[in-house]
């Protein structure tokens, strides 16, 4: 079994103005992770992030500790097994 995943995450809630993006891509990039983050028209972001299963699992804790100004209501997770599609973690924009 690979120790390495790649995990979609659907973020919703109150996550679009207020730096979400910016600590997310700050966390993952602290945690050696790749992928990109980026808000969807409907009001949610999507996380697609690869790396380390202890790092992803430290990540996905941190998203959710989040700041002062935005609320996570829930946090959708669906592994995906492409495997080595990033070479970093960036913000993606519509």
């Amino acid at each position: 079994m690979s120790r390495i995943k790649h995990v979609k995450f659907i973020v919703t809630g109150r996550v679009q103005g207020v730096g979400f993006r910016y600590s997310t891509s700050r966390i993952a990039k602290e945690l050696g992770l790749t992928g990109w983050v980026m808000n969807k028209l409907d009001g949610t972001v999507e996380i697609r992030v690869e790396g380390n299963r202890s790092a992803l699992e430290r990540f996905k804790q941190r998203i959710q500790e989040g700041n002062r100004f935005l609320k996570i209501n829930n946090i959708e997770e669906e592994e995906l097994y492409r495997l080595g599609e990033y070479k970093n973690f960036e913000i993606r924009f519509l």
